[in-house]
């Protein structure tokens, strides 16, 4: 079963409703609409359905609600302190707002996101990170809160001249743990 859309080019684009349903649950790899069709009605459907779009100035992303959720954490975290702000030279909620959020199967195990240039891939698998966190990390209690913490660690390595971040994804897993920690460790004394 599909619903039609109108959009202002007056083409009908046609989307199966399982897809919008998909949408509501948080399932769906993150779209991204032009500022063209920014009120289209594809758009409007897909925020009615308890998506959300931040403010982007070239595009309008449309996000399921695990994404749009630890986005506002993230945000939140920025804005509530000067320290966090400066930690990311003052243009973490810019890039933030530049930034490609998409879900991607990354395995099970602890592994919750990564970042290739303005695209963040956060962990789609059940088991993983990002979709079940771990309770009580760094003493966070929801999971809305931990996984803004996934989302500003990943800012981080984006804005890595500001913040000092490492890489931590290379061929030696022990450097990766220690730069992960070091990283994560960095991050809570300027935000949390």
């Amino acid at each position: 079963m599909t619903s039609s859309f109108s959009t202002q080019q007056s083409r009908t684009l046609f989307v199966p409703r399982w897809l919008l349903a998909l949408a509501m649950v948080g399932s769906m790899q993150a779209q991204v609409v032009s500022a063209a069709r920014e009120s289209t009605p594809l758009v409007s459907a897909a925020i009615e359905h308890g998506a959300s779009r931040p403010a982007v100035s070239s595009a309008v992303a449309v996000y399921p609600p695990v994404i749009a959720q630890a986005i506002a954490a993230a945000q939140s975290r920025i804005k509530a302190g000067k320290k966090c702000r400066r930690f990311f030279d003052d243009r973490g909620l810019e890039t933030m707002g530049l930034t490609i959020y998409s879900l991607q199967e990354l395995g099970p195990g602890s592994v919750a996101a990564y970042v290739e240039g303005n695209r963040v891939f956060l962990n789609l698998n059940p088991k993983g990170a990002f979709m079940s966190p771990p309770t009580g990390f760094a003493g966070m209690q929801s999971a809305e809160e931990i996984r803004g913490f996934y989302i500003l660690h990943e800012l981080a390595h984006e804005l890595s001249r500001a913040t000092k971040f490492q890489v931590d994804h290379s061929a030696s897993q022990s450097m990766n743990k220690f730069r992960h920690d070091n990283n994560d460790d960095l991050l809570k004394m300027n935000c949390y």
